[in-house]
């Protein structure tokens, strides 16, 4: 009679063990699924902070793009006006210009003859 006893023990053993690897399956199960969507969740946040990022570098390079052109034009100008001075001085004086243009040259030429 104890061995009919052990032998029942056993198997009601063994049936608790299936139970309880039937629900160690169905929870591996769950975390298999949940880690999946864990991860494409996190794929997308990637992404949309990839695309947030390129969106900021590309209205970032069009405000530097903007202010060079601006200080281009302002340069632009203040040559042209530069170059407007400077012939309407030729024009008044032209005797003091061919002296400056005549010393400028010599110098240019000392500088690039090498005898110093």
């Amino acid at each position: 009679m104890a061995e009919a006893a052990a032998l029942k023990t056993t198997k009601s053993s063994d049936k608790s063990h299936e139970a309880e690897l039937k629900d160690l399956y169905a929870m591996l199960d769950v975390l298999k699924a949940d880690m999946k969507e864990l991860t494409r969740t996190v794929g997308e946040v990637g992404k949309a902070e990839a695309n947030r990022a390129v969106d900021t570098a590309k209205a970032k390079g069009k405000e530097v793009k903007a202010a060079g052109e601006a200080q281009i034009d302002a340069l632009r100008t203040q040559a042209e006006d530069y170059g407007r001075a400077t012939g309407q001085y030729v024009r008044e004086n032209p005797t003091a210009a061919l002296g400056i243009a005549a010393g400028l040259g010599l110098l240019v030429g000392f500088m690039l003859s090498g005898r110093r």
